[in-house]
């Protein structure tokens, strides 16, 4: 009985803890999902005798991903080190179905007593712990890394932190919405303890990229059309042609924000110069092979990238900062393709759940496809991991609306039922 207990606290409190890990050691993240995903798993399967189920959709996706990576590495520039990285991809996407089996599997009703608590308490922490360092100069940060207390830290340490808080405030959100308090009153005072902390982290930080996730996030929440059916599809084609358009698209940014990006305030806090710049080169020598790109992490294999050196000065550069140049440059027409068509088959299996459901994964979903198009590169392992919890933990949010939705119809049904049975006595009397 007592393991029966600890497991759903544990399993709860693993997904809580996360965003608070992720403040001060966002590289824990590259394991993270898939440690948990292992132990507790094999806790599941060995100690609890319950089944692992993984979805079908994260093994078509990660199957698809990693074959693509692997075979990548035929035309790669460096086949050896494209190597490596491809493996990286294939291990870390293989150990996180793990994590997303469990979120399948785990029973949804024994987990409802510590959702009413565990994941906002971690989230008020973690918000917590981000304005202490930015407001005094990161000092537990400096501890942890061996930093002297007389060295400025650059407040920009924070951003990884910052992003994966606001993108969990929308699964934090379902919890509140929908299976976790029935009291309106309740709800609107989460509410507060949620956004207000976020905000002003957003005023005093320099994570741009969380800023644009957070809105693009709640404009999936409240305007997007979530309950048409027809909204799937057009989003999954928009996808796709601004994928299949972005070199066109990355020429006409780069004139803009090239010259007047870095003259804005907001844009030049943002590197919007420095990204154009990226963008545009990375583009520019992709296009000479457009079919096939040069295969896995090819930017970080070139020496040399020609361009003016305006913004970016050095000239190589690790990763573009955006999803769909990175395709381009290492999979070509072929990967935009295979991309788009895992979006539609995402968006497709979002299609497919409850109305309820639908719009808390799409207001997931986009804040998480806006900072993979300004932020960081698709293969640094901390994001491929937190994309597998973020993931994980939208797949057993889903089942606890369902599983909420189902338990109020039965209670409606109950009650009609003995609203029945009282009319038919009383018709007999």
């Amino acid at each position: 009985m007592a393991k029966e207990k600890a497991f759903p606290f544990m399993f709860v409190l693993c997904i809580s803890l996360t965003p608070l890990l992720a403040v001060e050691v966002p590289r824990m993240l590259s394991f993270w999902p898939m440690l948990i995903g292992l132990i507790m798993s094999g806790w599941l399967v060995f100690g609890l005798r319950e089944k692992l189920v993984i979805p079908r959709g994260y093994i078509i996706c990660a199957a698809v991903i990693s074959g693509l990576a692997l075979i990548s590495c035929l035309w790669s520039v460096a086949p050896e080190k494209a190597l490596k990285d491809a493996i990286k991809v294939t291990a870390i996407l293989g150990f996180g179905s793990l994590w997303i089996g469990l979120c399948n599997s785990v029973d949804v009703e024994k987990t409802l007593p510590y959702l009413k608590k565990l994941p906002f308490i971690f989230f008020a922490l973690a918000a917590a712990l981000i304005l202490f360092e930015l407001l005094f100069d990161m000092p537990l940060y400096k501890v942890i890394r061996g930093i002297d207390f007389n060295e400025r830290a650059n407040p920009s340490e924070m951003n990884r932190g910052i992003v994966c808080l606001a993108m969990f405030y929308f699964i934090a959100l379902g919890f509140v919405q929908r299976h976790v308090f029935d009291r309106k009153l309740q709800r609107q005072a989460l509410y507060l303890l949620l956004t207000a902390p976020l905000l002003f982290i957003f005023i005093i930080s320099e994570s741009q990229s969380s800023q644009i996730a957070f809105l693009v996030g709640v404009i999936a929440l409240t305007l997007l059309p979530s309950k048409s059916n027809i909204t799937y599809p057009i989003l999954a084609f928009s996808i796709a042609v601004v994928m299949a358009l972005t070199p066109f698209i990355v020429d006409m940014l780069y004139d803009f924000l090239v010259g007047y990006g870095q003259k804005m305030p907001w844009l030049s806090d943002a590197y919007a110069g420095n990204r154009a710049e990226i963008w545009h080169f990375v583009t520019v020598y992709a296009m000479h092979n457009p079919l096939y790109g040069y295969g896995i992490e090819a930017t970080s294999f070139i020496d040399y990238f020609e361009h003016g050196h305006i913004y970016h000065e050095s000239d190589t550069v690790l990763h573009p900062h955006n999803f769909s140049v990175q395709v381009w440059m290492e999979f070509g027409a072929i990967g935009v393709i295979t991309f788009s068509a895992l979006f539609f088959l995402v968006l497709n299996s979002i299609k497919n759940t409850s109305p309820i459901s639908r719009k808390y994964l799409l207001a997931i979903m986009a804040p998480a496809i806006l900072v993979s198009s300004v932020a960081y590169g698709m293969w640094q392992s901390w994001w491929i991991g937190y994309i597998i919890f973020i993931s994980g933990v939208a797949i057993f949010m889903n089942r606890n609306i369902l599983h909420t939705s189902l338990t109020d119809q039965q209670h409606i049904d109950s009650t009609r039922s003995m609203q029945n049975a009282h009319s038919s006595s009383d018709r007999d009397a």
